[in-house]
């Protein structure tokens, strides 16, 4: 999700958006969840916790995770895979017959795969455990 479609889904919620606040604590009880963020509490009827499973991991929740669920936030671990977005005027490798799947064993065993068709344009995503540019070009 680029900038502005953060902004807008932003501009959705009903209060504000709290920044640079770290969640320590979800409290959950019979009217909804509290959330305990540095130098923030807000209540909600729901809480999305988008964040890998190890740093989930790190937040106190009430109730307790079930054991399976603690289990992972402890024991899996981040991944060392770099992605990158690429945005085509079309989709040109179908031309050759080809599906837009790409697996190199060589070289940081590099991954591609198309991701979706939207009219005439198409969209992949890179992966590889290999190092790669901070950015890719466009």
């Amino acid at each position: 999700m680029g900038p502005a479609a953060r902004l807008r889904l932003a501009e959705r919620l009903a209060g504000p958006v709290v920044l640079s606040a770290a969640t320590r604590r979800i409290t959950q009880d019979e009217d909804g969840v509290v959330v305990a963020a540095d130098g923030h509490e807000l209540r909600a009827r729901h809480v999305v916790v988008a964040v890998p499973p190890l740093l989930a991991g790190h937040i106190d929740y009430e109730p307790g995770l079930p054991p399976w669920r603690d289990q992972l936030t402890q024991r899996m671990p981040m991944g060392s895979v770099t992605k990158c977005m690429a945005v085509y005027d079309e989709p040109f490798w179908r031309g050759d017959g080809l599906t837009g799947q790409v697996t190199d064993d060589v070289a940081g065993a590099a991954h591609l795969r198309q991701l979706a068709t939207i009219g005439s344009r198409a969209s992949s995503w890179p992966s590889s455990r290999a190092p790669m540019p901070a950015s890719c070009p466009t």
